[in-house]
């Protein structure tokens, strides 16, 4: 099975071949220093790459093969990076888009050709993501599956008339805005953003009622993230998506 943008495409075309690497490509940012032999590091971080899928595409007609192939050219046609699922690991997706040329080699009514799938976020994520729920505040112990650090959606509802902090792997961050009844506060640290949706769906930014950009990140196997009601503040409802992922 290829599933892409949430259509199977098995019944579209036999894949022959799948180049994927082991991990993403190391971006590594140096300099030179006169007298020092090789490079100064920096910092190292993860790169895009490029999935190639080879298929064939048999019909017993060529004009079946040509319409097999329209087909097959509108399903994985998108505009955005879009889920991509193997076989192999049907509980795991990486955001790709189809990229380069597709070249189809034709004899009679046999094609085949190569699919690049670029991966502009090279994690792979989890399809049933690790969800945490919770009615008070306190100090928070779950596990998380996946190998690489991810950066969770927190979502806190309550009545905030001093302040709510968020403890993490020994950083804080308070929230000193206002939260009344029936609205729900977003951290979302994977954009470093924070906002407040009142009961209506009305949104407004909460940037500036932050005392740091601190925000938590959960590390693979066992976390302990705090959410403290402070003073008069209460919490109801907590939910953390933790956005699970691998190398």
């Amino acid at each position: 099975m290829l599933n892409f943008n949430g259509i199977d495409l098995s019944g579209d075309m036999r894949v022959t071949d799948i180049v994927r690497p082991i991990l993403p490509p190391s971006v590594l940012t140096t300099s030179k220093i006169v007298g020092r032999p090789g490079d100064f590091l920096y910092y190292k971080q993860p790169g895009a790459y490029t999935i190639p899928v080879s298929f064939m595409i048999i019909e017993k007609e060529q004009s079946t093969l040509r319409q097999k192939v329209r087909d097959l050219a509108e399903k994985i046609d998108t505009d955005q990076p879009a889920p991509l699922i193997f076989k192999d690991e049907p509980d795991k997706f990486i955001n790709a888009i189809v990229s380069d040329n597709t070249d189809l080699s034709e004899i009679m009514a046999y094609g085949s050709g190569t699919i690049n799938f670029y991966c502009p976020d090279p994690f792979w994520y989890a399809i049933e993501d690790d969800i945490i729920l919770s009615e008070t505040s306190g100090i928070l112990e779950f596990f998380r599956k996946g190998t690489a650090d991810s950066f969770p959606l927190i979502e806190i509802k309550g009545r905030n008339p001093d302040t709510i902090t968020i403890e993490n792997d020994g950083t804080s961050m308070t929230y000193t805005g206002e939260l009344n009844e029936g609205e729900t506060l977003y951290l979302d640290t994977n954009l470093i953003t924070a906002y407040v949706v009142d009961s209506s769906g009305n949104t407004r930014s909460v940037m500036h009622e932050l005392d740091n950009l601190d925000f938590p990140v959960l590390k693979k196997g066992n976390n302990f993230l705090g959410i403290i009601a402070n003073g008069s503040s209460t919490v109801s409802d907590i939910k953390i998506t933790c956005r699970s992922r691998w190398k």
